[in-house]
């Protein structure tokens, strides 16, 4: 099956050439399709040239910023409609989620339609953050599994891979989330189409270089996200979310 790994960059020129080397290296193979967000300091003219050179390596460039929601709709929609890819995986490009993580979640997607990398289930931890971004994190996930009444453990987690059929299904061109709430929405929709969801364990490391593009806005909108969903469980009475009742 013809694997593709959506990569969103945004000023990560001081990453992106040790992150496609090690995904490169990979067994087995996969094509890597960047979606940068118009950096400022270089990122996609490091790609191009890049490119240029290795064919498994293709980029999307936005003539401006966007926001990951909208890098990873029109990454995915790429992969799928001009790629022929039947599994799509995306992780972030700052080496906080190791490569060498992606056989393992291939592994698991054969009885899955969506493997998430989990932080929050035995094995899985993060390095490197202080305690109140800890704190913050697992606050949103357990807020995430009470309000929708699932228990994936880290629905936020940015390192993933979805069948094909699975997207399709689940309509992401109709998702709106901008910032990384749209982690938190593409997972509900597969819950909430009846799709099967896996975890596994990774290890989720702090940035070596760069900022954290993660704002106050961005949990703000994470956070409105689930309150509300919340808003359409109470008035519906059920125990959990229907495809209908997805936020849109």
């Amino acid at each position: 099956m013809k694997a593709v790994l959506v990569l969103p960059t945004y000023k990560e020129s001081d990453n992106v050439q040790t992150m496609l080397r090690a995904l490169l290296s990979l067994e087995p193979e996969l094509r890597v399709l960047v979606v940068d967000d118009n950096s400022p300091e270089g990122t996609g003219d490091i790609v191009d040239a890049l490119s240029r050179c290795q064919h498994r390596i293709s980029l999307l460039r936005w003539p401006g910023k966007l926001g990951l929601g909208s890098a990873y709709r029109d990454g995915f929609r790429h992969a799928v409609k001009q790629m022929g890819a039947d599994l799509i995986l995306q992780m972030d490009c700052d080496h906080t989620h190791d490569p060498r993580e992606i056989p393992k979640c291939l592994e698991a997607v054969k009885s899955a339609d969506l493997v998430i990398g989990s932080r929050y289930v035995m094995g899985g931890r993060t390095e490197g953050w202080p305690w109140s971004r800890k704190l913050m994190s697992r606050t949103l996930n357990l807020a995430g599994a009470i309000l929708a009444r699932f228990w994936v453990r880290d629905c936020s987690s940015g390192f993933r891979c979805y069948r094909r059929a699975a997207l399709e299904r689940i309509r992401f061109d109709e998702t709106e989330s901008v910032g990384y709430a749209f982690q938190i929405e593409m997972a509900l929709r597969c819950i909430a189409c009846g799709l099967r969801v896996a975890e596994i364990p990774i290890t989720f490391r702090e940035r070596r270089h760069g900022n954290s593009k993660i704002s106050r806005a961005i949990m703000l909108e994470a956070a409105w996200l689930l309150l509300k969903l919340g808003k359409v469980i109470a008035v519906s009475g059920k125990g959990g979310i229907s495809f209908e009742e997805a936020p849109r």
